[in-house]
């Protein structure tokens, strides 16, 4: 079990980090951005694909569009209503929303989405761990 008090220091420090963050680059995630090319070698032939982005954050930094695909992103993260009120207070308005998931309890059904991105992840060589 979570200490709870590493719990609360740790959420504070994640929401301090992207109050930093989004005030100088927020205004980027208000409009369509061209999904990360590291999706490329999963997307093969595919004319529509769903990704949940798992721990996401506050916004979608994958991105959610390509001219070949119909692309679809779900982001998700535990934070997620801290994370609304601090782009309130910031007056930014996200193109994707996130919406709250508890990563240890999701409530999507089984083959919801073609892959997955997880942003807790440590970072790893091998990007294909990444996916479904």
């Amino acid at each position: 079990m979570l200490n709870k008090g590493i719990w609360k220091q740790g959420r504070e420090a994640e929401l301090l980090f992207w109050r930093g963050w989004l005030t100088g680059k927020g205004k980027l995630f208000e409009k369509n951005i061209r999904l990360h090319d590291k999706f490329t070698p999963f997307i093969g032939n595919k004319k529509k694909i769903k990704i949940a982005n798992l721990g996401s954050g506050p916004v979608c930094i994958i991105g959610n569009r390509r001219r070949d695909v119909e692309v679809e992103v779900v982001c998700s993260d535990l934070l997620a209503n801290e994370y609304k009120k601090l782009l309130n207070s910031l007056k930014l308005k996200p193109i994707c929303s996130v919406e709250k998931q508890n990563m240890a309890k999701l409530t999507y059904e089984d083959n919801s989405f073609d892959f997955y991105r997880n942003g807790n992840l440590f970072p790893i060589s091998n990007y294909s761990s990444f996916f479904n």
